[in-house]
């Protein structure tokens, strides 16, 4: 996912921190994993989500950004 390579190094540090309990358990509460439309969201932190796209049982994360660009995103759909 090229947003996250270009992702502040805090952004980067709470994705990878979310990421392990959702590979435990999706569902975990803190990382708040629901679909919007054919796109699944995740919180990464207060101000960032992450957006995955559903290929079977996985998942390919195409964007990470601030809560305002998501709001952004989910506007235009």
């Amino acid at each position: 996912m090229e947003n996250l390579r270009i992702a502040p190094a805090e952004v980067q540090r709470a994705a990878h921190k979310q990421y392990r309990p959702w590979l435990q358990n999706p569902r975990h509460s803190s990382v708040q994993f629901k679909p919007i439309g054919e796109l699944w969201s995740a919180r990464v932190t207060q101000e960032c989500r992450a957006l995955a796209l559903a290929e079977g049982a996985k998942y390919h994360w195409v964007w990470i950004g601030t809560h305002a660009e998501y709001d952004q995103i989910l506007r235009r759909r």
